[in-house]
């Protein structure tokens, strides 16, 4: 990789007390599973950065040294990190808005999600972010969510009282209690152990995170709701990124793969996931168009029950997504 320094040091600590080289530092904090669609993109930002040989020492601490992706966060804004990804449900810390784009059944599919992001809420996004002091380098997709469970889950009722883990999301803790979940809060380093003492039945997760991780095989049944877009951002640090040549500016907010070639990176590995998920034995339940109005009626409201809860610009956030969704049925 040329002038590439990846980095993964042993300790948090470390970072600080390296020497830093020839050029503007970049400090770049994530926390990325290896192998994983979201390590191809990073790696392909990274030879971007290098090739383009505008003085950029571009350091990748994306194997969680920095911590938690609260501390991620924490010390992106300080400054201590010039660069940084996180989570929707993270940054939703910060701009509460975000949260209710991860409304259960908001969005009938991901085309008709990212229409509604790149037509109406990017602009209300980024002047969110810049009054944090940070700046939105790229949007990236999770993916949409399913429910995984010991034993199929086809309609709402086979989720009254069964024992689920929910996140840490108002999506998340508001679906559950719309479908008379028995919600419990747990890490989701925690689920693999919950499923084996019998803890919990299941949860929601991507299929890609859900298969290879042990989780399929205590809880063999994946249905594709679909359910919730999930969604991470790439973020700089306001003053860092102003403060920058316009050379460099120009690369760092460029360089990162855009939404074409992580839709493919992140379907392909979807693809492979469900094929090894199958060989392992998972079941995989599709919703008929019946079965997923029946689920969309169960959650009327808890939009609303968000909104009220995140305050702020909410109402805002909300008409702007009805108008979206709005105006991509009627072109459809």
């Amino acid at each position: 990789m040329g002038a590439l320094r990846v980095v993964l040091a042993a300790g948090w600590l470390s970072i600080w007390a390296s020497t830093a080289e020839a050029g503007t530092q970049v400090r770049f904090g994530a926390f990325i599973i290896p192998g994983s669609p979201a390590d191809v993109l990073f790696q392909d930002f990274a030879d971007t950065v290098a090739a383009a040989d505008v003085g950029l020492d571009l350091k990748l601490f994306i194997r969680g040294e920095v911590g938690p992706e609260q501390q991620v966060l924490s010390s992106l804004r300080r400054g201590r990190l010039q660069m940084a990804t996180v989570s929707s449900i993270t940054l939703a810390g910060v701009v509460p808005e975000l949260g209710l784009i991860e409304s259960p059944f908001l969005f009938a599919s991901i085309d008709e999600a990212h229409f509604v992001v790149e037509t109406e809420l990017l602009p209300l996004i980024e002047l969110k972010l810049l009054e944090k002091g940070l700046t939105l380098v790229r949007w990236l997709d999770l993916g949409m969510l399913g429910l995984f469970a010991k034993t199929p889950i086809l309609t709402p009722d086979d989720m009254r009282g069964r024992r689920m883990r929910v996140s840490p999301s108002l999506a998340s803790k508001y679906f559950f209690a719309a479908v008379q979940a028995d919600s419990i809060f747990m890490s989701a380093t925690e689920i693999v152990q919950g499923l084996q003492t019998n803890l919990v039945s299941g949860a929601e997760n991507f299929i890609i995170t859900y298969v290879g991780t042990g989780m399929e095989l205590e809880a063999p049944h994946f249905t594709v709701t679909d359910h919730s877009y999930v969604t991470a951002q790439v973020l700089a640090n306001r003053a860092w990124i102003e403060a920058l040549p316009a050379p460099q500016r120009s690369v760092i907010l460029s360089a990162f793969p855009g939404r074409e070639a992580t839709d493919r990176v992140g379907r392909e590995m979807a693809e492979r996931r469900a094929a090894d998920g199958a060989r392992a034995g998972v079941t995989f339940h599709e919703l008929d168009a019946d079965q997923r109005r029946v689920w969309t009626d169960s959650v009327v409201g808890v939009t609303d029950t968000i909104a009220a809860e995140v305050g702020g610009d909410a109402a805002r956030f909300v008409a702007a997504i009805e108008r979206g969704i709005l105006r991509y049925r009627a072109g459809q």
